[in-house]
């Protein structure tokens, strides 16, 4: 009986340091797997910082591109109201002289008027006397 009882003690025992030798392997594996999992969520989060710091530098320098379209669309605008004002002070320019001008002519012709109705009055006042 006591043979008996040894050798399943014995089997037990062996039993046991199975099952302790396979929760062993399983834990190392279970870890292994964690370091794993560990290394994937790392390098995934790298991936994802480095995929927004490109999505960032690249929406950077689209930015600084709009920026500098802005630049050369206000300054082609404001040489655009330049020459629009120039133009326009030019045009006013000649009107004024043109203006001028036409007054100046006005002037002349009523003097000539003037002095044709002057002769025309000395004329019918000679023909009047005579």
């Amino acid at each position: 009986l006591e043979a008996k009882l040894a050798s399943e003690k014995q089997s037990l025992a062996d039993e046991l340091a199975a099952l302790r030798s396979a929760a062993e392997a399983k834990e190392h594996d279970l870890h292994s797997e964690l370091a794993a999992q560990k290394v994937q969520a790392v390098e995934a989060s790298e991936a994802s910082q480095k995929s927004f710091l490109e999505a960032e530098a690249s929406a950077a320098r689209r930015l600084q591109e709009l920026e500098g379209q802005l630049i050369a669309a206000k300054s082609a605008a404001a040489d655009e109201l330049t020459a629009a004002k120039a133009a326009a002070e030019t045009q006013k320019q000649e009107l004024k002289e043109e203006v001028e001008a036409t007054n100046q002519r006005v002037q002349d012709l009523e003097g000539q008027l003037a002095a044709e109705r002057k002769s025309a009055e000395e004329a019918s006042a000679a023909l009047q006397k005579a």
